[in-house]
């Protein structure tokens, strides 16, 4: 497993992305990921080969990982970065080789498990101009873990990436989450909605991506009404993510996402409970 960047063929070391206000590093960001997702996998059995046991700033960047990764023998190569402060936000986006058909099987069972985890997905994404996914000889992801410098469910992202490659590789497969809501006992349906003239307006930010504020506590406290169980405590992390994503899906909205924009929102509070 590489963490993209670190010292180069000519000594020198690269941190990678760096944040323009904090001076965080993608190189840090993606040694805590890898140390989580390393620690999972093992705990799962698997024999893992990771720079995230090296000493920090000791590792080589993906140039010396990918001659590392072709000297040994090795079912999957593993590469984990960030994308720079203005690019996706996306927690878990793949990218893949087109012709890895391996690759992709692994790296759409990672989104999966992700998904199911409540976090935000992308891809998998064909790329031909990137070392790490020309040069290795065995399977090989590179993984863009959201954006540098801003904050992560690192445990949970961590967790659901070593699932879905465990998985992947033929370990058991999680259980389906229920996609129905337990609803309010002795409540007929309907009887948690408000009526369409009462309810707040869209507040025209999307909840996504641990937003907090931006009536994000008044969503969770419409769920929770409506029989949904959500903690309201005006962040919106992975566990509102996933209400929202169940709730798309049972009422068949157009994005059925994870996000809260303007249909979900109109959503929760004007559609019958069911």
């Amino acid at each position: 497993m590489s963490v993209g960047h670190g010292v180069r063929p000519n000594g020198t070391f690269d941190p990678g992305a760096v944040h323009t206000a904090t001076g965080v590093t993608e190189y840090e960001g993606n040694r805590e990921l890898a140390r989580v997702v390393t620690d999972q996998l093992r705990s799962r059995g698997h024999t893992v080969t990771s720079e995230a046991d090296a000493a920090n700033k000791t590792d080589a960047d993906y140039q010396g990982s990918v001659d590392a990764v072709n000297a040994g023998s090795y079912h999957l190569a593993l590469d984990l970065h960030q994308d720079w402060e203005q690019g996706s936000s996306a927690l878990c986006w793949p990218l893949v080789h087109p012709n890895g058909t391996e690759s992709k099987r692994i790296a759409s069972q990672v989104i999966s498990t992700c998904n199911a985890a409540g976090l935000s997905t992308k891809g998998p994404t064909d790329r031909t101009d990137l070392w790490w996914l020309n040069g290795t000889d065995c399977a090989a992801i590179l993984i863009e873990a959201g954006r540098v410098g801003t904050p992560r469910p690192v445990a949970d992202l961590g967790e659901a990436i070593a699932i879905g490659i465990d998985i992947a590789m033929g370990g058991d497969a999680l259980q389906e989450p229920p996609l129905l809501p337990a609803e309010q006992p002795g409540a007929p349906p309907g009887d948690s909605t408000i009526a369409s003239d009462d309810y707040p307006p869209w507040p025209g930010t999307l909840l996504e991506d641990y937003t907090a504020g931006h009536g994000t506590a008044a969503w969770q406290a419409q769920m929770a009404k409506r029989g949904w169980a959500i903690d309201i405590d005006d962040q919106y992390g992975p566990a509102s993510a996933q209400v929202a994503h169940a709730f798309q899906l049972e009422k068949q909205l157009q994005d059925i996402d994870g996000i809260v924009g303007d249909e979900t929102w109109v959503a929760a509070f004007t559609l019958p409970v069911t």
